[in-house]
């Protein structure tokens, strides 16, 4: 917008600055009249173009602060329908535990029966706990640009063995190939191993969660350049085309997804923590044939008291 300010308010200055000094030396460039004129209409001219400056000048003034007034305006509706989304979103998440925790309590008031009523209590807990998980999920989303960062340097081949080690762990993972591919020369990446942690092991358990049995799931880590790549890619269901703007968002799903439990919050804690390492996070994907998420982070220096300790 500043730029846009200066040259519409600063052409019509130039012009009349212009014109102004042609006049007053009698002659125009292509030399086809000559004016002549004493001090006291040269006086009256520049005043006349003075005025006509202030004027267009206010003029400009006023449509540029419209453009802003509009502008604003609709990065204000923007963010209420996106605000307005989320909370469906997360109406539409609550909506489910909380009915089966009351239908539960309702169950559990009208039976006698012991075995029935520990099934009962087990289903509740269950509704709870997935609730709990929800709320910790926002918190970390919330959270995660003011939480202090541990800047440490980590050799990236033991990084992607410990969250390889990790999610071999994971039941789902029994009935996936599983895949690691390390570097061919280790590096030293500067991070907080944590979060790198937990935004690898998210990224892995969506492969895990939105594939097959006998699908591919494969971590895998390389330094190009100045940046360090970390991919994660599966051959699951994929991401219809239409979707992969939104899922984002928190507690967004996609429509191919819902039939598989989760909140939706992975993706959007993942793109926060690489945002807080001054990366990037991409992802493409086809429908039916996989997804593979990219995250490309800078070769950022460890502070001069981690290196000296």
């Amino acid at each position: 917008m500043k730029p846009l300010r200066i040259l519409i308010t600063g052409i019509p200055l130039i012009l009349a600055f212009a014109i102004f000094i042609l006049i007053a030396s009698g002659r125009m460039p292509d030399g086809s009249f000559d004016l002549r004129m004493d001090d006291g209409m040269l006086v009256l001219l520049g005043g006349v173009l003075l005025s006509a400056l202030q004027v267009i000048n206010f003029l400009s003034q006023r449509w540029l602060d419209r453009v802003h007034e509009r502008s604003m305006e609709h990065a204000k509706l923007e963010t209420a329908e996106e605000h307005r989304k989320f909370l469906n979103r997360l109406d539409h998440e609550l909506k489910n535990p909380l009915m089966a925790l009351r239908a539960g309590l309702s169950n559990l008031s009208d039976t006698h029966d012991e075995t029935e009523q520990q099934k009962i209590i087990a289903s509740l807990n269950a509704q709870t706990l997935r609730i709990g998980a929800l709320v910790t999920d926002l918190r970390k989303v919330a959270n995660i640009g003011t939480y202090p960062l541990e800047l440490l340097p980590i050799p990236l081949i033991d990084l992607l063995r410990d969250v390889y080690s990790a999610i071999k762990a994971d039941p789902l993972a029994a009935g996936r190939d599983v895949r690691l591919r390390l570097p061919a020369h280790d590096t030293i990446i500067v991070g907080d191993r944590d979060l790198l942690v937990l935004a690898l092991h998210n990224l892995l358990s969506n492969a895990l969660k939105y594939s097959q049995p006998n699908d591919v799931v494969e971590l895998r880590g390389a330094r190009e350049g100045s940046e360090i790549v970390l991919e994660v890619s599966d051959t699951g269901v994929g991401i219809p085309k239409q979707e992969q703007p939104d899922v984002w968002k928190e507690l967004y799903r996609g429509h191919n997804t819902h039939s598989v439990q989760g909140s939706g919050i992975g993706l959007a804690l993942v793109q926060a923590i690489v945002e807080r390492h001054g990366g990037q996070v991409t992802l493409r994907s086809e429908a039916g044939q996989g997804t593979t998420v990219t995250i490309c982070l800078p070769m950022m220096k460890a502070p001069s008291s981690v290196l000296q300790s």
